[in-house]
Protein backbone atom coordinates (compact mmCIF):
# COMPACT_ATOMS: atom_id res chain seq x y z
CA UNK A 1 0.00 0.00 0.00
CA UNK A 2 2.98 2.58 0.69
CA UNK A 3 4.72 2.11 -2.54
CA UNK A 4 1.34 2.63 -4.38
CA UNK A 5 0.23 5.94 -1.99
CA UNK A 6 3.88 7.08 -2.65
CA UNK A 7 3.96 7.04 -6.21
CA UNK A 8 0.42 8.48 -6.25
CA UNK A 9 1.64 11.04 -4.17
CA UNK A 10 4.75 11.54 -6.81
CA UNK A 11 2.70 11.78 -9.83
CA UNK A 12 0.13 14.48 -8.35
CA UNK A 13 2.58 16.36 -6.82
CA UNK A 14 4.62 16.55 -10.39
CA UNK A 15 2.05 17.33 -11.89
CA UNK A 16 1.03 20.24 -9.38
CA UNK A 17 4.98 21.46 -10.13
CA UNK A 18 4.68 21.03 -14.18
CA UNK A 19 1.01 23.10 -13.85
CA UNK A 20 2.65 26.01 -12.04
CA UNK A 21 5.93 26.24 -14.23
CA UNK A 22 3.32 26.53 -17.08
CA UNK A 23 1.35 29.06 -15.40
CA UNK A 24 4.80 30.68 -14.47
CA UNK A 25 6.43 30.83 -17.79
CA UNK A 26 3.29 31.65 -20.12
CA UNK A 27 3.39 34.89 -21.33
CA UNK A 28 1.32 37.49 -19.79
CA UNK A 29 -1.98 38.53 -21.47
CA UNK A 30 -2.99 42.37 -21.74
CA UNK A 31 -4.41 42.12 -18.12
CA UNK A 32 -1.25 41.89 -16.45
CA UNK A 33 -0.53 45.48 -18.16
CA UNK A 34 -3.66 46.58 -16.75
CA UNK A 35 -3.20 45.07 -13.21
CA UNK A 36 0.57 46.58 -13.41
CA UNK A 37 -1.14 50.34 -14.62
CA UNK A 38 -3.68 50.14 -12.05
CA UNK A 39 -0.41 49.42 -9.21
CA UNK A 40 1.40 51.83 -11.09
CA UNK A 41 -1.02 54.72 -10.22
CA UNK A 42 -2.00 53.36 -6.79
CA UNK A 43 1.86 54.03 -6.18
CA UNK A 44 2.14 57.15 -7.66
CA UNK A 45 -1.45 58.18 -5.82
CA UNK A 46 0.08 56.99 -2.66
CA UNK A 47 3.71 58.50 -3.21
CA UNK A 48 3.84 60.35 0.56
CA UNK A 49 2.04 58.12 2.80
CA UNK A 50 3.48 54.77 4.15
CA UNK A 51 2.28 52.25 1.74
CA UNK A 52 1.41 48.70 3.50
CA UNK A 53 1.86 45.34 0.45
CA UNK A 54 -1.74 44.05 1.63
CA UNK A 55 -3.15 47.58 0.77
CA UNK A 56 -1.88 47.27 -2.64
CA UNK A 57 -2.52 43.32 -3.05
CA UNK A 58 -5.96 44.15 -1.84
CA UNK A 59 -6.41 46.98 -4.20
CA UNK A 60 -5.00 44.72 -6.87
CA UNK A 61 -6.56 41.66 -6.27
CA UNK A 62 -3.81 39.53 -6.78
CA UNK A 63 -2.26 37.45 -4.35
CA UNK A 64 0.99 38.63 -2.92
CA UNK A 65 3.69 36.46 -4.89
CA UNK A 66 1.45 36.78 -7.87
CA UNK A 67 1.43 40.54 -7.55
CA UNK A 68 5.29 40.37 -7.34
CA UNK A 69 5.56 38.28 -10.63
CA UNK A 70 3.26 39.97 -12.55
CA UNK A 71 4.62 43.57 -11.70
CA UNK A 72 8.16 42.78 -12.16
CA UNK A 73 7.78 40.51 -15.14
CA UNK A 74 6.09 43.67 -16.55
CA UNK A 75 8.48 46.12 -15.31
CA UNK A 76 11.29 44.70 -14.58
CA UNK A 77 11.48 45.94 -11.07
CA UNK A 78 9.22 44.68 -7.78
CA UNK A 79 6.58 47.08 -6.33
CA UNK A 80 8.63 48.03 -3.41
CA UNK A 81 11.80 48.77 -6.34
CA UNK A 82 9.33 51.08 -8.20
CA UNK A 83 7.83 52.68 -5.23
CA UNK A 84 11.22 53.62 -3.97
CA UNK A 85 12.35 54.73 -7.59
CA UNK A 86 9.28 56.61 -7.83
CA UNK A 87 9.90 58.47 -4.27
CA UNK A 88 13.81 59.04 -5.40
CA UNK A 89 12.44 60.79 -9.00
CA UNK A 90 10.23 63.02 -6.72
CA UNK A 91 12.70 63.71 -4.63
CA UNK A 92 15.00 64.87 -7.09
CA UNK A 93 12.25 67.52 -8.35
CA UNK A 94 11.93 69.07 -4.82
CA UNK A 95 15.99 69.28 -4.18
CA UNK A 96 15.98 71.36 -7.40
CA UNK A 97 13.50 73.45 -6.81
CA UNK A 98 15.52 74.52 -3.66
CA UNK A 99 12.70 75.62 -1.93
CA UNK A 100 12.37 73.09 0.87
CA UNK A 101 14.48 71.36 3.58
CA UNK A 102 15.66 67.96 3.42
CA UNK A 103 13.46 66.91 6.36
CA UNK A 104 10.69 68.10 4.95
CA UNK A 105 11.41 66.39 1.38
CA UNK A 106 12.33 63.42 3.19
CA UNK A 107 8.56 63.48 4.37
CA UNK A 108 6.81 64.55 1.78
CA UNK A 109 7.92 61.85 -0.54
CA UNK A 110 6.84 58.81 2.19
CA UNK A 111 9.99 58.16 3.98
CA UNK A 112 9.86 57.74 7.40
CA UNK A 113 12.89 59.01 8.81
CA UNK A 114 15.81 61.75 7.28
CA UNK A 115 18.31 59.30 7.83
CA UNK A 116 16.80 56.77 5.54
CA UNK A 117 15.94 59.15 2.62
CA UNK A 118 19.15 59.73 2.85
CA UNK A 119 20.59 56.25 2.47
CA UNK A 120 18.33 55.02 -0.08
CA UNK A 121 18.87 58.22 -2.22
CA UNK A 122 22.55 57.78 -1.81
CA UNK A 123 21.85 54.24 -3.04
CA UNK A 124 19.79 55.03 -6.09
CA UNK A 125 22.13 58.09 -7.17
CA UNK A 126 25.49 57.84 -5.63
CA UNK A 127 24.83 61.16 -4.05
CA UNK A 128 23.54 62.39 -0.80
CA UNK A 129 20.30 64.64 -0.66
CA UNK A 130 22.41 67.25 0.08
CA UNK A 131 24.81 66.67 -2.75
CA UNK A 132 22.46 66.34 -5.58
CA UNK A 133 20.67 69.53 -4.39
CA UNK A 134 24.45 71.40 -4.65
CA UNK A 135 25.30 69.69 -7.90
CA UNK A 136 22.01 70.77 -9.84
CA UNK A 137 22.35 74.34 -8.26
CA UNK A 138 25.28 74.50 -10.11
CA UNK A 139 24.34 73.13 -13.00
CA UNK A 140 21.68 75.47 -13.08
CA UNK A 141 23.45 78.51 -12.08
CA UNK A 142 25.57 77.55 -15.26
CA UNK A 143 23.18 77.30 -17.75
CA UNK A 144 22.06 80.59 -16.79
CA UNK A 145 25.05 82.48 -16.65
CA UNK A 146 25.70 80.68 -20.56
CA UNK A 147 21.82 81.80 -21.30
CA UNK A 148 23.09 85.55 -20.12
CA UNK A 149 26.40 85.87 -22.01
CA UNK A 150 25.16 84.80 -25.41
CA UNK A 151 24.18 87.93 -27.11
CA UNK A 152 20.84 88.00 -28.86
CA UNK A 153 19.65 87.75 -32.41
CA UNK A 154 17.98 90.50 -33.74
CA UNK A 155 15.84 90.31 -37.00
CA UNK A 156 15.63 87.32 -39.37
Amino acid sequence: HDGVTKAALRLWASAVILASIGELTAPHPPTSNKLVVAAQGYLKQHLAEHIHMPDLIKHIGLGESQLFYVFKSVTGLTPIDYLRRLRIEKAKEFLAAQGESVTDIALKTGFSSVQHFSSVFRKYTGESPREYRQTTSRSLASINTTERRRPRRLGP
